[in-house]
């Protein structure tokens, strides 16, 4: 279960859950593949205030090791994402709660947690990310690291074509970004992101796409993560997926547990 939790730490907060517009079908791009592109992925991408997953399963792999657990996710946008780890009978055992400034892992069985920063998790795991980066791969959203959306339609990016999807690749100071869209209804169907001469990586595949009431949203997302101190992977496969609800993101009154350190939690 230790073993459980630090993969959860590396991969499980970034696969929270989202939803989308009811994606129309696109025109063909025939001119200006890099920035006209863009801007029609843009368009069609997911735009919602909250969105719950009651039921979802999580299939975790990591040091070859596969497990696989029930949770719930709640999301409401620029807000806050929380996950609860439900692995015997419905019962919460494990909780993440992603702010915009703060993330709070908080293990009820021995009632502790930890908080901290996205800064912090980045000195002591060497994972390179934020609120906005997590919530963009959850949303099915290309993104530039630390600018979301604000910059894609500045960046010059290289336009590959084949017959079923486009790929946009392009690079910033830090990191290289490839993103592969559907090209028929220019859906993101997977995102690579590489930091340059760094062991750096994540991706996110997004498979299934179907109908949830009036939105379309993918069954599952494929999370891959990967530094010099941790790698694995996390698929969500979504049961159930209710958007643009009230949805219940209170955090959990700490008073009865007992601050620890991020490395007492997941050793």
């Amino acid at each position: 279960m230790k073993k459980l939790i630090y993969i959860i730490v590396a991969t499980l907060m970034l696969a929270s859950c989202s939803t989308t517009k009811k994606v129309q079908r696109a025109t063909e791009v025939k001119t200006d593949p890099s920035r006209q592109l863009i801007e029609q992925v843009i368009a069609v991408q997911p735009a919602f205030t909250a969105a719950q997953a009651a039921k979802a399963r999580f299939s975790i792999n990591y040091a070859q090791h596969n497990y696989n657990i029930s949770g719930s996710i709640n999301m409401l946008t620029d807000s806050a994402i929380i996950l609860s780890l439900q692995p015997i009978l419905g019962i919460e055992l494990y909780r993440m709660e992603l702010m915009p400034q703060t993330l709070t892992i908080i293990d009820k069985m021995n009632r502790r947690y930890v908080r901290m920063t996205y800064q912090q998790l980045q000195q002591q795991t060497g994972l390179n990310i934020g609120f906005s980066d997590i919530q963009a791969l959850c949303m099915n959203h290309m993104f530039v690291a630390g600018s979301g959306q604000e910059r894609l339609t500045q960046v010059k990016a290289d336009t590959q074509t084949d017959a079923a999807e486009y790929r946009l690749t392009f690079s910033d100071d830090m990191l290289n970004y490839c993103y592969t869209v559907d090209r028929q209804s220019l859906q993101l169907l997977k995102t690579d992101i590489s930091m340059t001469g760094k062991p750096y990586v994540a991706a996110a595949e997004y498979t299934g796409h179907q109908l949830w009431g009036n939105t379309i949203f993918p069954e599952k997302i494929k999370i891959i993560f990967g530094s010099s101190s941790v790698e694995g992977s996390c698929t969500i496969t979504f049961q159930q997926l209710v958007f643009n609800d009230k949805v219940n993101v209170a955090p959990q009154n700490l008073s009865r547990y007992a601050a620890t350190t991020l490395n007492a939690i997941i050793h």
